[in-house]
This record gives structure tokens, C-alpha cells and sequence, in this order.
């Protein structure tokens, strides 16, 4: 019994795995670029709200608090930046299509989310948190 697939062209295809494993595919490269964003959006909020309570007077503890939550963010985002650019490096092997502007976001993203991360780890090293 063969199973037959369509695809968004309204193309039928009875190869066992061919669209429904790129379908998969292409939806787990979408959620993981949309976990790796929202990441990146949760960081730029907390590192936001942390220079707001410098000004706002926050509690220490709070300040602390919004620190970690900053750092394991932070640590989230760049791991799964890294694990999107093996993917990505991976399929543009595959189909040699390379996209070259999002190498490069994703690359500097990267850096930035590990400096941020080694950051916050000298911090709370040197504050004996």
C-alpha cells in the first residue's frame, strides 16, 4: 500500500519518506529558528530590564536574579544558534544553495550570545555569587 503525499505545489508522491521527510525537515528548521529568535528576544529584554533596574534602583537580589536568568538565556540562545548553523551548513551540503547573509547573522549572533554568556560568568565569578 503506498501512501501518497501532497505537497504545498499540489504535487502527489508515492516515495516512501521523500516529501513527508523533507516536510519534516523544513518544519523542524522552522521551529528551531523561531526558538533560536525568541532566545535572542528574551535576552535582549532581560539585558534591558537589568540596565532598568540599575536606573529604577531595584533590589540586589532582583538584579541577581534577572542575571541568571540573563546568563541561562543567553546560554540557550547561543547553543541553539550553533546547532541552527550545523543544520544550516548541513542542508546547504545537501542542496548548494549557500545564504550567505544568514551565515553570517547567525555567526555573529553566536559570538555575541557566548561573549554575553563568558560576560556573566566572570561577573558572578567575581562577585562571588
Amino acid at each position: 500500500m503506498k501512501h501518497l503525499i501532497f505537497n504545498s505545489q499540489d504535487e502527489v508522491h508515492d516515495k516512501e519518506g521523500g516529501i513527508a521527510k523533507n516536510l519534516l525537515n523544513s518544519i523542524f528548521l522552522s521551529i528551531l529558528n523561531r526558538a533560536f529568535i525568541l532566545f535572542n528576544i528574551i535576552s535582549l529584554f532581560l539585558l534591558f530590564l537589568y540596565f532598568l533596574g540599575n536606573f529604577q534602583n531595584f533590589l540586589d537580589s532582583t538584579q541577581v536574579f534577572i542575571l541568571q536568568l540573563l546568563e541561562y538565556s543567553v546560554l540557550i540562545a547561543g547553543l541553539l544558534g550553533a546547532y541552527n548553523l550545523a543544520v544550516l551548513i548541513i542542508i546547504t551540503m545537501k542542496k548548494g544553495q549557500p545564504n550567505f547573509f544568514r551565515f553570517f547573522l547567525l555567526i555573529i549572533s553566536i559570538i555575541i550570545n557566548f561573549t554575553l554568556f563568558l560576560s556573566l560568568k566572570f561577573l558572578f565569578s567575581w562577585l562571588k555569587l
